[in-house]
């Protein structure tokens, strides 16, 4: 690593991965340490990235993703940043020669998954927490019923 910043941000990656991204960063410990701090990079990005869309408040999510996206993409165009997350980006893609059009595919799709929508129906579902020895859930969740009696608007959006 070539400056103390740039150092401190893949520590940052790393504590990100281990924390947000643990199959990878586990997955990372099995590579040559020379190459380990590239996968925390992206992972941690990519963690980061899936969490701006899946935490916080509901409202506001798609511009907050709209603003990390386009941050990524001028810092990745000039070639350093100021988040500790990016910086690592930016420098594992210049090290390795990555495809950028990689990170906008990913960007695309987490764009995509962000999206509002408008519920329409109520249904019942059966879920459980179990998982198997590798994290996977171990039960599909199950459609129990539509509710037809109630409207949308009268039961609060799934995880809040």
């Amino acid at each position: 690593m070539e400056s103390p910043e740039l150092r401190a941000a893949y520590e940052v990656c790393e504590a990100e991965a281990r924390q947000f991204a643990v199959e990878l960063w586990a997955a990372a410990e099995t590579l040559p340490v020379e190459t380990r701090p590239s996968l925390y990079a992206i992972a941690s990005w990519s963690a980061y990235t899936d969490r701006i869309i899946d935490e916080g408040p509901y409202e506001g999510r798609e511009e907050r993703l709209a603003q990390w996206s386009a941050d990524t993409l001028a810092d990745l165009r000039a070639g350093h940043s100021s988040h500790p997350l990016r910086r690592a980006l930016v420098d594992t893609v210049r090290r390795w020669g990555l495809d950028e059009a990689l990170i906008e595919e990913h960007l695309d799709s987490a764009r995509w998954t962000s999206r509002s929508l408008d519920p329409q129906l109520v249904v019942e579902v059966d879920v459980d927490v179990a998982r198997d020895a590798a994290g996977r859930w171990r039960h599909p969740v199950r459609l129990h019923r539509t509710r037809p009696d109630l409207s949308t608007g009268s039961v609060p959006l799934f995880g809040k």
